[in-house]
């Protein structure tokens, strides 16, 4: 269990990395906004469930395993998003914390709330409804990449 724990963290820091790596901002507000932006959009949620989900049969591990892997790599690039938008806002990344890195985030969602509700919406219902499945993931996974697809669209992208 130890050893699982350490690879996650490993794996989370080398995304961490790559997106400051990317942006030229320091690792501290490049973790900040990458946390917030998965938390806002519910990310870290699915890679929770991700994780915990035990899969029936192969074929189920192999849907599940495309979803875990799909969704750090959506999570790095909204992250870069996010961050290019405060970069283009003049925002400093000196003295970004918690609290400001979530104002980022969500400033940054904001011209993006019908299609990230899209996303959000239906965590919350499948919530109400008794946890995750492996269809739930799946069918959040397509929000995740038609948000992905949408940014990418956006002028500027």
């Amino acid at each position: 269990a130890h050893d699982v724990a350490l690879v996650r963290a490993l794996a989370s820091a080398r995304e961490t990395v790559d997106i400051a790596s990317q942006t030229g901002w320091p690792l501290k507000a490049t973790l900040f906004v990458q946390h917030q932006v998965g938390e806002l959009l519910g990310l870290d949620r699915m890679r929770a469930a991700a994780r915990d989900l035990q899969p029936r049969d192969q074929w189920d591990q192999l849907a599940l395993q495309r979803v875990a892997d799909d969704l750090p790599r959506r999570q790095t690039e909204l992250s870069i998003s996010a961050i290019r938008f405060a970069q283009q806002a003049g925002v400093s990344p000196y003295g970004i914390d918690r609290t400001s890195a979530g104002r980022l985030a969500s400033d940054w969602i904001a011209p993006r709330r019908a299609t990230a509700d899209r996303l959000t919406q239906p965590m919350g219902a499948f919530d109400r409804q008794g946890g995750w499945s492996l269809a739930k993931l799946v069918l959040l996974g397509d929000a995740v990449r038609e948000f992905v697809y949408a940014v990418r669209a956006e002028p500027g992208a």
